[in-house]
């Protein structure tokens, strides 16, 4: 029996999205991978993990190496910008009548 316009075109987009999905999941030429969660927890409690280098330079544009900025506040140093405190004004109580 043959396939129906409808069913040989559904066949056809099914095979395309196979192949794009297919050509999707191919790890990319020279990528690495995210670091596991277990790499993190690590590194987040003071360890150290090796990693393998990820073609990323060492230099910034000018050339000077890269710094690592930690971006975390911390208390007693300011945040660079000004902040306004406001007090609430005194409720108004009605006069009660007795």
């Amino acid at each position: 029996m043959a396939d129906t316009p409808a069913t040989e075109n559904a066949r056809k987009k099914l095979t395309e999205e196979r192949e794009a999905r297919a050509r999707a999941a191919t790890p990319h030429a020279g990528g690495k991978p995210t670091p596991t969660q277990d790499e993190n927890d690590l590194i987040a409690l003071g360890g150290s993990v090796e990693l393998e280098a990820d073609g990323s330079p060492e230099t910034g544009p000018t050339g000077a190496p890269l710094e690592h900025h930690d971006k975390s506040m911390s208390a007693g140093r300011p945040a660079g910008y000004s902040t306004r405190q406001s007090t609430a004004a005194a409720a108004a109580h009605p006069k009660s009548s007795a």
